[in-house]
């Protein structure tokens, strides 16, 4: 009789165990894949976030995990299309802090500013500021162009109380 009620708490406690994994933020929020060829697992948000989309401006994150190495994406439109490994990346956190970064995606005329956190390219302490403060505002510039000479280069959007959260908890569920 003991055996079969520790039998019945065990599975229980499985249960109950296995329900609360299941229904986790990260759950809902992250796809994992496994790369057979490279034979290691790829995480990404489901959804971008956007931050701003309006007739002249876009600027929306994309986040993926794989090898020990977070990749932040981010769609430009509204500056110039093209960035290369010059262009900067300005946050400002509600608490004041400021963090700046050069785009570690190299260049493209896709509009696309992406920054590599941890493995080999490091930018720790940059990752955990992104992990513990809220974002206010993010500002990304582009290559000037050089026929379109009033062509603005930068595009700078706040970052709403939810998005600045979204953010965290997302780049929280992929270091786990």
């Amino acid at each position: 009789m003991k055996t079969i009620l520790t039998f019945f708490t065990c599975l229980y406690a499985n249960i109950v165990l296995a329900q609360s994994q299941a229904t986790s933020p990260c759950d809902s929020r992250l796809l994992t894949q496994f790369d057979s060829v490279k034979g290691e697992y790829v995480s990404n948000i489901k959804d971008e976030i956007v931050i701003k989309k309006d007739e002249d401006n876009k600027l929306s994150l994309s986040l993926l995990a794989m090898e020990h190495t977070i990749v932040l994406s981010i769609a430009v439109v509204g500056g110039g299309d093209c960035i290369d490994e010059t262009n900067k990346m300005n946050i400002v956190f509600r608490d004041g802090t400021r963090l700046e970064m050069l785009n570690n995606g190299g260049f493209n005329c896709d509009a696309e500013f992406s920054v590599f956190f941890g493995g080999d390219f490091g930018h720790k302490k940059e990752l955990g500021l992104l992990l513990s403060r809220e974002i206010e505002s993010i500002k990304v510039t582009t290559r000037k162009s050089t026929i379109d000479k009033a062509r603005n280069n930068v595009v700078e959007v706040p970052v709403s109380t939810e998005t600045g959260k979204l953010i965290m908890e997302s780049i929280t569920c992929l270091t786990k």
